[in-house]
C-alpha cells in the first residue's frame, strides 16, 4: 500500500534538535501505512546520524555527502512514496495534527497543490504568517 503522506526530513549538525523532529512526526496520530518518514542527512559530521539511527526501522534514514538543503530534498524525492509530500527541517518540529490537518485540507480542496501555513515566533510570542 502507497503511504499516504511522506515526511521529508533534511538535516545537517543538527544534533540538539532532530530527536525532537522525528517524535514529532511520530506523534502526528498516523500509522505506518499511511505515513513515510524520510530522513535525509546532507553529510552531519556530528552526533545526528547516530540519533537518527535510533528511529529506524521506522524512519528511512539516507545519508549523503554535504551538498545544502536544496540537494537533501531532491535526494528525499527520489526515496518517497507518498502521495503528499511534507517538509521538516531537522532543527524544527510539528505541533500535534499538523499532517492531518493539511491532509484534510487538501482532500476538502482537490484543486489545490500546497498548503503553507503560519508558525509562531517564540522569540517575539506571537503567530506570524506563512507564505
Amino acid at each position: 500500500m502507497k503511504p499516504l503522506i511522506t515526511a521529508l526530513v533534511d538535516t545537517y549538525n543538527h544534533e540538539r534538535y532532530i530527536e525532537q523532529a522525528l517524535v514529532s512526526v511520530l506523534e502526528q496520530g498516523l500509522s505506518p501505512a499511511e505515513l513515510e518518514i524520510v530522513v535525509v542527512d546532507d553529510g552531519s559530521t556530528d552526533q545526528t546520524p547516530s540519533i537518527i539511527q535510533k528511529f529506524v526501522p521506522r524512519v528511512k534514514h539516507a545519508r549523503k555527502k554535504n551538498g545544502g538543503q536544496a540537494s537533501a530534498f531532491n535526494a528525499g524525492f527520489a526515496e518517497a512514496r507518498g502521495e503528499i509530500v511534507a517538509f521538516l527541517d531537522g532543527d524544527d518540529w510539528w505541533a500535534k495534527e499538523k499532517l492531518l490537518t493539511v491532509a484534510d485540507a487538501l482532500e476538502r480542496e482537490p484543486a489545490v497543490a500546497a498548503v503553507g501555513h503560519g508558525h509562531y515566533d517564540s522569540t517575539r510570542r506571537r503567530m506570524r504568517r506563512g507564505f
